[in-house]
Order: C-alpha cells, then sequence, then structure tokens
C-alpha cells in the first residue's frame, strides 16, 4: 500500500466508521493484506477511493473480527471521490 493509498483509505475509513464491521484501524489492517477489495487513483485533481468489504460471515452472522471478514459473503462495494489536497 503506498502513501496515496494509505492516506485516503484511512480518511474513507473514519468518514464511515459507522457503517464498517470493524474499526477503521482493523480495516486498514485488512486492507494491508487484500490489495484486491480497494483501489485509488488520481485524475483530473480529484483522487478516487474504491473499496468493497463483506457484510456477513458465510453462515450469516454478523462480522466481528479481522477472521470473520476472512470467510465473508455479501459485499458492499463504496466509491468516494475527494478533491485532491
Amino acid at each position: 500500500m503506498n502513501t496515496l493509498e494509505r492516506k485516503y483509505l484511512k480518511k474513507s475509513c473514519q468518514k464511515l466508521a459507522g457503517m464498517l464491521p470493524l474499526t477503521p484501524v482493523s480495516m486498514l489492517k485488512w486492507y494491508a493484506e487484500h490489495e484486491d477489495q480497494y483501489n485509488v487513483e488520481e485524475v483530473n485533481g480529484c483522487v478516487s477511493c474504491l473499496f468493497s468489504f463483506p457484510l456477513l460471515m458465510e453462515n450469516g452472522g454478523i462480522i466481528r473480527s479481522i477472521k470473520d471478514l476472512e470467510h465473508g459473503r455479501l459485499e458492499q462495494i463504496i466509491l468516494l471521490v475527494y478533491d485532491h489536497e
């Protein structure tokens, strides 16, 4: 994860903390190991941050840990666009 990706994933996780299955810190740790679950790009002075994460475990239970994320199903996909700061 490069500096731009880390900055905007962190910013996004903090903005959406109430919607995430885990804390922003835990989500950033998970994204560090799952680079296929996000994309951060700078285009025309804007930064787009597209990311996804499982909402429920395979058995339909609530995700409560990073381990649970590994066995999740039903994904949430979010796109946030920021003016480059």
